[in-house]
């Protein structure tokens, strides 16, 4: 299951399914989503997803973060037969706001862990790049399945500073978390990532 990060006034799809054949090209599916159950509409700048762990076919995906006070979502689906719905709507921890004067936060990584029962250790990647964050940033919230409930404490929200290694070529465009991916070892891996301009990364 992939995303799309179209922006609330672009056409386009949010969600997709991405089927990787052995020996052929990769197959491409887009998934809709009728009700997205919230007041903001349809997703906005989409960055990451997460399986929910001991629930199949069931993800967690993650707005980049909030702008005017908007969106700053994570978004609880479920995906079966080829048909996706959201469950629920939970809120992103609001630290830095996005502004035509300033860079916030923007989350692009976005991992889920099992831990203890029902709760699922929900961590997030700031990427870093920007004047307000030059370094990337992880911070971790607990959501309980039992409940469906998201909890932000002091600690998550305030987070660990994350800088890549390496010599960069264009050093003021780097960006230190790109994505998280969790092992079979329960090791924590993120991607980084320069972006010196609209052509790509």
């Amino acid at each position: 299951v992939v995303v799309h990060d179209a922006k609330t006034d672009e056409e386009g799809p949010r969600l997709g399914l991405l089927k990787i054949r052995k020996d052929r090209p990769p197959k491409y599916k887009r998934l809709e989503i009728e009700d997205w159950k919230h007041e903001d509409g349809r997703s906005n700048d989409l960055e990451s997803i997460c399986a929910l762990p001991g629930r199949s076919g069931e993800f967690l995906m993650a707005e980049s973060g909030y702008q005017k006070q908007h969106f700053g979502r994570l978004f609880h689906i479920a995906v079966h037969k080829k048909i996706a719905r959201v469950l629920s709507v939970l809120s992103l921890p609001l630290i830095a706001e996005n502004t035509k004067k300033t860079v916030g936060d923007n989350f692009e990584g976005l991992a889920c862990v099992s831990h203890h029962g029902s709760n699922v250790l929900v961590v997030l990647g700031e990427r870093g790049g920007s004047a307000l964050y030059p370094s990337g940033v992880l911070r971790w919230g607990w959501f309980d399945l039992s409940t469906g409930s998201l909890t932000w404490p002091t600690e998550g929200t305030k987070g660990k500073d994350v800088a890549a290694p390496g010599p960069w070529v264009h050093g003021d465009s780097k960006r230190d978390i790109a994505d998280l991916y969790i092992d079979t070892a329960g090791i924590l891996w993120a991607t980084a990532t320069e972006d010196p301009g609209n052509d790509g990364p």
